[in-house]
């Protein structure tokens, strides 16, 4: 059973795990504690039997809020993990009165893509250059909450 709990620097090794697995370009150990320091930051971990699986860490302010990073450990993914996480997300947004919700993804993540969009993302600019390791584009992402 998948429970979601808030973020601790016990999960940091797990986070930094799943980010060197998954990303040419992964957060450090001191951006996650970062995160965890900044007022404005809420996160969250997606846990099961085999510990930390998944993650969300959100930045709120005033009536917008971004997903700083969102990820699911490989063998976990397709599961509905990382719509857990974003539910969550959402929930956070709608209980601050957040209106928009944005995020950064690779232009050539095709499947990232296709995942927000089935969550009401829809893209809304592009930072060229944005991701240096590859000197790749982002795209932005917004979804308007009710």
């Amino acid at each position: 059973m998948i429970q979601l709990r808030p973020m601790t620097d016990a999960d940091l090794d797990a986070l930094q795990a799943i980010e060197r697995d998954l990303f040419p370009d992964p957060w450090t150990r001191m951006m996650f504690r970062d995160s965890l320091c900044h007022p404005a930051v809420q996160a969250h971990v997606a846990g099961a039997d085999a510990g930390v699986i998944g993650y969300c860490i959100g930045m709120f302010s005033a009536d917008e809020a971004e997903i700083l990073n969102i990820a699911v450990a490989r063998a976990q993914q397709r599961n509905g993990i990382g719509t857990q996480l974003l539910d969550w997300m959402v929930a956070a947004c709608v209980a601050q009165h957040v209106t928009r919700l944005f995020l950064e993804v690779r232009a050539g993540n095709l499947a990232a893509q296709q995942f927000y969009a089935r969550h009401g993302f829809v893209p809304v600019g592009r930072r060229p250059g944005y991701y240096t390791v590859g000197c790749e584009d982002a795209l932005v992402l917004c979804r308007t909450l009710a």
